[in-house]
């Protein structure tokens, strides 16, 4: 009965279950369908009300009205058609079809379960196809669902969710897939994610061309689609064809749905080629524009834009989740972007989403987030993105990267912090980005906290690189960074233990707030305060603080502090500095404080020679504004003059107060040295009297110290004043006023009192710094062809300058052995720091320690072109870089790499230098030691080398000879610092800036070599007249005769003859000392000339920066030097190189000559390290090409081989002579074993078979080991073990070790190129394999023709047993033992990484042979290691004992794996002959009774847990 709420009867409402008419519905007859309907329903318990919130449906219970139903209609058909029609009459009624799809009131006690009346009916298995069809009819009938709770067509979906059972899915699918076509679009979209709750399997494929139809035809559809393919349990193939048809949606898709098929795409792509296809499409399809882009959104400043939904997130941020999500949940997803990340190479192949896709995956976890980072530093590391690409990726995108500022924090953190020097530089760009775009007070503050965490490294390249980051953000972003002014103060706490460098941009960072402060009060935007802040006066009273500390390292502080802000407050325009502005007071004030320390520094003349220095320095970079240099002009215009010179009045030379000086407990006479001007030199450099006075009892005063940095400071602002130096010209051809000469001879010196022989010795010491500053200052008048622009009086001064050079550097190493006790030279290059840092000062001290802790003293054989490089005792060689004998052993490890094949390494390279500074330093190398302590000669200096050796000159200078020899050895020192640092970083970022002195901490590759590129022509003429007087033998009479009719002739002969021809005799003149007159012997010089020049070009060669592009002139510069018709506008860079080889190659014997040579073995072996350099970069240069180019390669390469090859065999043949014209034997290489080793490398890795350099270097090996190291004797003491073999003078006793490791190396070299294309052709298959062994697997297996050579491996294994058979004759060589047990190893490991490829050939007899005939070798070989395990042991050598565990253990490894092989293989039955049983017999063959030691704790090598020492022993079988 329908009833109202209140339960009044009523005539009007709708149907229900007891009535029989309402004012809503239509009359029935009493024995209609509705009767049925209406008497089951009641007999349920179930009838539908209305009321004033409309119609609801009620139920006793609703468990008991399904189970009526299941009963009455199940198998009668006619009540069920009678119900259904009863009910479709009913449901016609909006309202009531509204009713019956919400939840039931339950009127009796049951539970309330919340199903519908119509969920109950499609429980019912009877009516559940006929109500599902009722309702999904209706579907299309809805199309405004607005206004309603719940809209009807989601209501009635929502009735199939959760049933029970569906009775016959198949129909209710397609019904569905019926009703789709006509549904309106809000309808559609619910029924296409209903789809998968009632799609069955077999109708998926029906299912997805229903919605690959639907995607096609409404966009509208793409993302429900996309959801329901989700939720869909697809097969392989069903699932890579749905992943294909979103991916050709993915450019239509609206930009709302992009996250979601986004995520789709890479959650259900399936691992493999398709995944690999989504994430490039991925990549190339988001494309995101920049900040700067005209089509992005203009901002909504004025709040007028439509306010988002709650929820609802920027489509960047939505985009960057989605993507988040799906490499969270497909791992799969995560590999493949990581792969196809990891292989972009190219900067511009990287695109916006790359670094959002690493963004992502820094937030899924530790491993993600390590592969993330890895990817990002190799990237950085090795050039494949630029700084750039993160950059453009956050500006613009600052909403969606905001939720990753964490993550970008880290990761600026862990690039700065990398040793890299790439990597730091992406991170300081990050660091810079995150604060310009993050302009929020907390984001800015943690960019500023986290950078702050760099400050206080202990590694100074960290520190550097974050104090870069704070000076980038004071030039760019001054104002933001001014309101976090009060924190950066905290800097000032970590400045002692900041390098200068370092203290200079802490003080460019104060400087520009400083500067920034001020221009904002000029501007009016400081609020009243003037510009002067907190931290302005915390800064000023700290730079106070310093200055007047007794600390030489805190007055460095403060000395750079105050030059740094005069400096920035100097910068701004003069008009600005004159007015009373902020910027004029504050510039005021600096200068005041300026002045205030010029004063004090006076008093000490180490701060002040710091202070000089330093201001040169800003002068150099033109940092200097030009009010700023106008008032230092004026501060320093007369104080050299005052200080450090005497006039000289009409007729008297030296005045009453100059003649004589006290010193000691007498008076020294002064005398003039080195007068270049003649009678009319104004003045002189008064040295003796500020000596005496240094040398005063009591005195603390040293005011020569700041002679040299007030020379230099008073030229620089002399030239930028004046354009030019004729205000200080005067000073380049002065005499000095020193003690007389004779007391610098050893004779008179060795009698003087020590505080004599100190005043001589800092006289010479402070006139050779002199000299130095002279050349740096004047240089610079000259051009690089060594012409003067105004007097060429210029460039013969600066010749002579030079020359003194060379004889103050003699004198001095001749002296100082006689040097009074605790006498020490004091630093000139920086003074004030307790720590001087010249090229690698104190390292040739260590190297001599160093011999002698190996083994002894070392006396080698002293060769006649070290012998004359020895009589100038190192007087042409000077420079602060003038030799490697001063430079450290890290340094020369550091000086070059690895050339082709191996030939010469890091160790190697540092011998040769060394060796190349030994003949450049001569005898004892006492004043090498010092050269730390001298100031630098600077780049200019190079351009000295263009006197004497100008293009239009025709013959040979050999005067110009010593002073040559003595810049090249200056510029040899620093192409091996500075081009070695660039090639690898030292360990924990310390570069080379520590050993290079301070004027040169900046100096770079790239300044270097412009510099040298225009003398090179110059320095190609002066090896030239080397080569000349060498071949001839020249004397030095010949020589300067030679001079005087062709050079000085022709210089003297223009207007200014007599004053040009004064010069040049004052200049040439040497002192009257015989260590003096050897420095400037010509032919002393021709020698370390041609040495230092080779040693150069092999320093550039080998730098593998000369190839690239920026270079190229460098390397055009230096193959034109060496070419036979010089720089030409056009010619070939391939000819060039081969004239350059032509060139180097004619200073090597020739093959076959038994001519004997008196050369130093260092200077051979730098012509063969130069001739391969030269074969790699034009390998290098001609990698390019067709298959026809190439093949022409590889026959150009084998026949460069052959050559080189050829030279090394000869050189290794050659005899010695000494000195004395003696052949030396075998003591020729003694001593010199890295550059044997070096040779001997390029000897067999050149070596080739007919084209085939791994059978060429095996074979050579196999000859070396066989015919050659079995013939050394074993003695080791003795004549006989320095008795060389032929046909090598080379190999013997004393240099076995070096040839048995060179072989042992080579050998493994070679055998790891077979094994690698080995298990490369594993990977072929069936034809393929065949294929490729007709042209590449028959020489791996069998050699190229049985008859011809033998096979790779067997060739290997035969080398391998000839080498270990060496060791049976030479019991006490340990070293031998040691490398025989380290390179055996790893010969076996690398043997048991080809097993699988021998695997799949063992099934044919011809390659069974081959292999048995291989492990036969190496079985043997292993007895010989077994041997070693055993006398090692018994004789308790520890250095043996020590590889005995992990030798046994690879041992063991290869003979279970061989017997494994072979009985898979199917050759088990071969096992027992094969491999045999293995006694303990030492290296004589005599039977050892017990191999136990007694445990070591300490034993080097000795691994975890217990092992064996009694397996020796046992019945071990062996390979």
């Amino acid at each position: 009965m329908l009833v109202q709420n209140d339960g009044a009867p009523t005539g009007s409402g709708k149907r229900g279950a007891g009535s029989t008419a309402g004012g809503g519905g239509k009359r029935r007859r009493s024995d209609g369908p509705a009767t049925s309907y209406e008497d089951l329903l009641g007999q349920g318990g179930c009838c539908l009300v209305s009321g004033r919130d409309g119609h609801e449906y009620e139920v006793e219970d609703p468990r008991k009205l399904r189970r009526l139903l299941e009963q009455r209609l199940t198998l009668n058909a006619e009540l069920r058609s009678s119900f259904l029609e009863g009910l479709q009459e009913q449901l016609d009624d909006a309202a009531v079809l509204h009713a019956a799809l919400r939840p039931m009131a339950v009127t009796g006690g049951a539970p309330i379960t919340g199903d519908s009346f119509i969920r109950v009916l499609l429980n019912v298995t009877a009516l559940q196809a006929e109500v599902s069809g009722l309702l999904l009819q209706r579907l299309p009938e809805f199309n405004d669902a607005e206004g309603e709770e719940a809209p009807l067509p989601a209501l009635i979906l929502g009735q199939f969710r959760w049933l029970d059972h569906v009775a016959d899915p198949q129909a209710l699918n397609e019904r569905l897939l019926e009703v789709l076509a006509v549904c309106p679009e809000h309808v559609r979209r619910d029924a296409i994610t209903f789809l998968p709750e009632v799609a069955t399997e077999d109708k998926y494929d029906a299912v997805i061309d229903a919605l690959e139809g639907m995607m096609g035809e409404d966009g509208a559809c793409v993302l429900p689609c996309i959801e329901a393919f989700a939720n869909l349990c697809l097969t392989t193939e069903q699932q890579r064809r749905v992943v294909e048809t979103v991916l050709e949606r993915l450019q239509s898709a609206e930009a709302e749905d992009l996250p979601a098929v986004a995520r789709f795409l890479l959650q259900f792509a399936a691992p493999g080629a398709c995944l690999n296809s989504v994430v490039t499409s991925l990549r190339q399809s988001l494309h995101f524009v920049c900040a700067s882009d005209p089509r992005i959104a203009v901002p909504d400043r004025k709040g007028k834009a439509a306010v988002p939904a709650e929820g609802e997130g920027h489509p960047e941020q939505r985009m960057l989740e989605a993507l988040r999500q799906a490499m969270q949940l497909s791992p799969a997803a995560g590999d493949a972007v990581v792969r196809e990340l990891r292989s972009l190479q190219e900067p511009e192949a990287h695109r916006i989403v790359d670094f959002w896709l690493l963004m992502a995956l820094l937030t899924l976890g530790t491993e993600r987030k390590k592969a993330a980072e890895a990817v990002l530093q190799r990237k950085f590391a090795e050039g494949h993105a630029q700084p750039a690409w993160m950059q453009k990726s956050i500006a613009g995108h600052e909403r969606a990267m905001l939720d990753f500022f964490p993550q970008l924090l880290a990761l600026a953190q862990l690039l700065l912090r990398s040793g890299k020097e790439p990597v730091r530089e992406a991170g300081a760009a990050l660091y810079c980005c995150l604060f310009q775009h993050f302009t929020q007070h907390y984001n800015q503050q943690e960019v500023l906290r986290t950078l702050h965490s760099h400050l206080g490294a202990q590694v100074p390249a960290e520190a550097s690189a974050a104090l870069g980051v704070l000076v980038a953000l004071a030039r760019q972003h001054t104002a933001q960074l001014m309101r976090y002014a009060a924190f950066l103060t905290n800097i000032l706490d970590y400045i002692d233990g900041y390098t200068d460098q370092q203290v200079h941009q802490v003080f460019v960072v104060f400087g520009e707030l400083v500067a920034g402060a001020c221009q904002a009060a000029d501007s009016g935007s400081s609020g009243g305060t003037g510009g002067r802040s907190r931290m302005e006066d915390e800064l000023m009273i700290f730079v106070r603080k310093q200055l007047s500390s007794a600390q030489g390292r805190h007055r460095r502080i403060g000395i750079i502090g105050s030059v740094a802000l005069v400096q920035r407050l100097g910068a701004a325009d003069s008009s600005a500095l004159e007015s009373e502005s902020a910027m004029g007071a504050r510039y005021r004030e600096a200068m005041t404080a300026l002045k205030d320390t010029f004063d004090s520094c006076k008093n000490s003349p180490e701060a002040f020679a710091f202070l000089c220095d330093e201001l040169s320095r800003s002068i150099q970079r033109k940092a200097i504004g030009r009010r700023l240099m106008g008032d230092l002009h004026a501060l320093v215009a007369c104080y050299l003059e005052d200080t450090f010179c005497c006039f000289f009045e009409e007729g008297v030379p030296l005045g009453p107060g100059e003649k004589a000086a006290q010193v000691g407990m007498r008076r020294l006479p002064a005398e003039l040295w080195w007068n270049l001007d003649g009678s009319s030199t104004p003045c002189a450099l008064r040295m003796l009297p500020l000596l005496a006075e240094e040398l005063a009892p009591g005195s603390k005063s040293a005011p020569l110290l700041a002679l040299f940095a007030t020379m230099r400071l008073t030229a620089l602002l002399e030239e930028e004043k004046a354009g030019n130096l004729e205000g200080v010209v005067a000073l380049l051809g002065c005499p000095l006023s020193l003690f007389e000469q004779v007391l610098a001879s050893p004779q008179q010196f060795g009698q003087l009192p020590p505080e004599e022989r100190r005043c001589v010795l800092l006289g010479l010491w402070y006139a050779l710094n002199w000299c130095h500053e002279l050349v740096n200052c004047f240089a610079t008048e000259l051009t690089p062809a060594g012409d003067a622009t105004g007097d060429q009086t210029i460039a013969l001064k600066l010749l002579g300058r030079l020359r003194c050079c060379c004889q103050l550097e003699a004198l001095l190493d001749t002296l100082l052995q006689f040097a009074p006790p605790l006498f020490a030279l004091p630093p000139l290059g920086s003074a004030l720091d307790s720590s001087p840092g010249g090229l690698a000062a104190g390292a040739a001290a260590a190297a001599p320690k160093k011999a002698a802790a190996k083994g002894g003293k070392k006396k080698g054989v002293k060769f006649a072109s070290e012998d004359n490089a020895s009589d100038g005792a190192g007087g042409g060689e000077s420079g602060p870089a003038g030799s490697g004998a001063a430079t450290s052993q890290r340094t020369q490890r550091t000086t070059s790499g690895t050339v082709s094949g191996g030939a010469v390494t890091q160790s190697g390279a540092g011998a040769a230098a060394q060796a190349v500074s030994a003949a450049a330093a001569g005898g004892s190398g006492r004043i090498a030691a010092e050269r730390g302590k001298q100031r630098s000669l600077m780049l200019p200096a190079l351009r000295v080398l263009g006197v004497g050796a100008a293009a239009a000159q025709e013959q040979p200078c050999y005067a110009m000879l010593p002073s040559a020899a003595y810049i090249l050895a200056d510029l040899h020192g620093k192409l091996k610092l500075v081009l070695a640092s660039s090639k690898r970083p030292s360990f924990l970022g310390r570069g080379r800036r520590q050993q290079l002195p301070p004027d040169l901490a900046d100096l770079t590759p790239t300044e270097l070599l412009a510099a040298l590129a225009p003398v090179l022509p110059c320095i190609r003429r002066h090896l030239d007249a080397g080569f000349n007087a060498l071949d001839q033998e020249l004397d030095e009479g010949s020589m300067e005769q030679h001079d005087s009719d062709n050079f000085w002739s022709l210089v003297a002969s223009g207007s200014q003859a007599e004053q040009i021809q004064a010069v040049a005799d004052a200049g040439l003149a040497p002192l009257d000392i015989p260590a003096a007159r050897a420095a400037l012997s010509p032919m002393a010089a021709a020698s370390r000339v041609r040495t230092l020049v080779f040693d150069c070009v092999r320093q550039l060669l080998l730098w593998p920066g000369l190839s690239e592009a920026g270079n190229r002139p460098v390397l055009r510069a230096l193959l034109a030097a060496f070419h036979k018709s010089g720089p030409q506008a056009e010619w070939d860079v391939m000819q060039a190189i081969k004239t350059c080889a032509t060139h180097f190659m004619a200073q090597l014997p020739a093959m076959g000559s038994d001519q004997p040579t008196t050369d130093s073995p260092s200077h051979q072996h730098a012509c063969l390290v130069i001739l391969d350099a030269l074969a790699t970069l034009l390998d290098r240069l001609n990698s390019t090409g067709g298959l026809w180019r190439r093949t022409l390669q590889l026959q150009r390469v084998w026949q460069r081989g052959v050559r080189i090859t050829c030279a090394a065999e000869a050189v290794l043949q050659q005899a010695c002579l000494d000195e004395d014209g003696k052949d030396t034997g075998g003591a020729a290489w003694k001593g010199r074993g890295p550059l044997l080793a070096d040779v001997l490398r390029l000897y067999l890795c050149h070596r080739q078979s007919r084209g085939d350099s791994v059978a060429g270097v095996l074979q050579a090996v196999l000859d070396v080991a066989s015919d050659s190291l079995t013939q050394v004797t074993e003695r080791t003491t003795g004549k006989d073990a320095a008795e060389p073999v032929e046909p090598f003078p080379s190999l013997s006793g004393a240099t076995l070790s070096v040839w048995y490791r060179v072989c042992f190396e080579q050998l493994q070299v070679a055998f790891e190129r077979a094994v690698e294309s080995a298990t490369g052709l594993e990977k072929l298959q069936g034809a393929k394999m065949a294929e490729a062994g007709r042209e590449v697997l028959e020489p791996i297996q069998m050699g190229m023709k049985p008859h011809r050579s033998r096979p790779h491996m067997q060739s290997a294994a035969a080398a391998f047993l000839a080498l270990l058979n060496v060791i049976k004759g030479q019991p006490y060589r340990v070293p031998l033992h040691v490398q025989a047990m380290k390179s055996g190893g790893k010969f076996l490991e690398t043997l048991l990484r080809v097993l699988p490829f021998w695997a799949r050939l063992f099934t044919q007899p011809q390659h069974q042979t081959a292999f048995r005939a291989m492990v036969k070798d190496v079985q043997m070989g292993t007895r010989t290691l077994q041997a070693l395990c055993s006398e090692g042991k018994y004789h308790k050598a520890m250095a043996v004992t020590s590889r005995v565990p992990a030798l046994k253990r690879t041992v063991e490894r290869f003979v279970f794996s061989i017997k494994v092989f072979l009985t898979g293989a199917g050759g088990g039955g071969g096992i027992k002959a094969l491999l045999s049983t293995l006694k303990n017999r030492d290296l004589a063959g005599r039977d050892v009774s017990s191999q136990y030691v007694e445990e070591d704790e300490d034993m080097e090598g000795e691994e975890d847990g217990e092992y064996d020492e009694e397996m020796g022993e046992t019945q071990c079988s062996e390979g």
